[in-house]
C-alpha cells in the first residue's frame, strides 16, 4: 500500500501504536497482524463514507480495548509498589483494589470518558502509593511534636514496627502494662 487511502487506516495506525507488545510470544503480534488485515481490507474496498463510519467505530474499539489493558497495566503497577500491612497480613489493601479494579475493568465496555476516569484514579493511586502529599504538605513540628507529648508519634510508629514480631505472651504483657499506669 503506497499511501494511506483513508482516515480510518490512519486512525488503525495510531490506535495500534498504542498496542501492548505480547512479551510470552514476541514472534507473533497482535497489532502486526491487525495491520496487515486492515490494510488488505481498506486497499480492496471501495471507501464509501457507510464503509468509513464503519472502519472508524471499530478504530474506537481497539482504541478502547487499549486504553483499558493499558490502565489494567498502571493498576497492577501501582498495586505492586504498594506497601504490605504488617500488622494484617490476612487482609492486604492491593488485593482488595486489585480485585475490584478487574471486575470493573470486566465488567463494562470502555468509553473515552470512564478511560479517563480510569486513569486519574491510577494516578491517584501512584501519588498515594508514592507518598506525594506528604513531601509536597510536610507537617509542621506544632502537630508531628505535640508540647504535651512530644514523642508520641515517633512511640506510635516503634510500637506498629514492634507488633507483628511479637509473641502472644509479649502482646498480654503490653496490654495488661497499658491498663494500669504507674506514677
Amino acid at each position: 500500500m503506497a499511501r494511506p487511502a483513508s482516515q480510518a487506516l490512519k486512525h488503525y495506525q495510531r490506535a495500534l501504536a498504542t498496542w501492548p507488545k505480547d512479551e510470552l510470544r514476541p514472534q507473533v503480534q497482535f497489532a502486526e497482524f491487525l495491520k496487515r488485515g486492515v490494510e488488505k481490507r481498506l486497499a480492496a474496498g471501495a471507501a464509501t463514507p457507510a464503509a468509513e463510519q464503519k472502519e472508524l467505530a471499530q478504530v474506537n474499539a481497539l482504541y478502547s480495548l487499549a486504553e483499558d489493558r493499558y490502565a489494567k497495566r498502571h493498576y497492577q503497577r501501582a498495586l505492586a509498589t504498594w506497601p504490605k500491612d504488617e500488622l494484617r497480613p490476612q487482609v492486604q489493601f492491593a488485593e482488595f483494589l486489585k480485585r475490584g479494579v478487574e471486575k470493573r475493568l470486566a465488567a463494562g465496555a470502555a468509553t473515552p470518558a470512564a478511560e479517563q476516569k480510569e486513569l486519574a484514579q491510577v494516578n491517584a493511586l501512584y501519588s498515594l502509593a508514592e507518598d506525594r502529599y506528604a513531601k509536597r504538605f510536610p507537617l509542621g513540628p506544632k502537630i508531628s511534636k505535640p508540647q504535651s507529648q512530644p514523642t508520641y508519634f515517633k512511640d506510635l510508629l516503634r510500637e506498629l514496627e514492634e507488633a507483628p514480631s511479637r509473641t502472644w505472651l509479649q502482646s498480654m504483657s503490653k496490654r495488661l502494662s497499658g491498663m494500669f499506669r504507674w506514677e
